[in-house]
């Protein structure tokens, strides 16, 4: 099992020169979420990640990381203040190649290929992930006028089922005394 609060560490520690020279604060909110995984592969995921966050986020701002338990799935989030992406992109937003628009490129940034990678292994992590995720009330969370990308990894199966086979157990035994 991973701890994902010392993978997004060590993702951190990579990106820290780049984030000082630009003026944004790297943060790491949440709990010691764990998932099972590569983690070669989720440090590449996060890496894409702030890698665009960085691009887009003002200087004096931030960049956070969240790390949560939710409906018993683990999930992490990338957040940044910047420039909002439009609804109708959303669908394609992780789609190889696909650019929002002009204004959101800038000379020598990007190949449009990061955010399909995150996909590819969220999934092949049995995992999902979305943009500007809509909260409750159809406002998006925490910043109203900026970016969040979330993944949610569900948690083991066989966690679950072997827990409830030794509760069953353990009535079982209980019952017949």
């Amino acid at each position: 099992m991973l701890n994902l609060a010392d993978e997004v560490g060590k993702v951190f520690d990579f990106f820290e020169a780049l984030a000082e020279d630009r003026g944004v604060e790297l943060r790491f909110v949440g709990d010691k979420c764990q998932v099972a995984g590569d983690p070669l592969m989720l440090r590449r995921a996060l890496s894409n990640l702030l890698s665009n966050a960085l691009r887009y986020t003002p200087p004096s701002e931030a960049i956070v990381v969240r790390c949560q338990t939710v409906n018993h799935q683990v999930q992490v989030s990338v957040e940044n203040p910047g420039t909002p992406i439009a609804p109708e992109h959303l669908p394609r937003l992780f789609d190889r190649f696909y650019r929002v628009d002009p204004s959101r490129q800038r000379k020598g940034e990007g190949s449009g290929i990061g955010l399909a990678i995150v996909k590819s292994i969220v999934v092949a992590h049995k995992g999902t992930v979305a943009g500007n995720v809509r909260c409750a009330g159809d406002k998006v969370c925490d910043y109203a006028a900026g970016e969040r990308v979330i993944i949610k990894f569900k948690f083991r199966a066989w966690c679950i089922t072997f827990w409830y086979c030794w509760i069953n157990k353990l009535e079982k035994n209980l019952l017949n005394i």
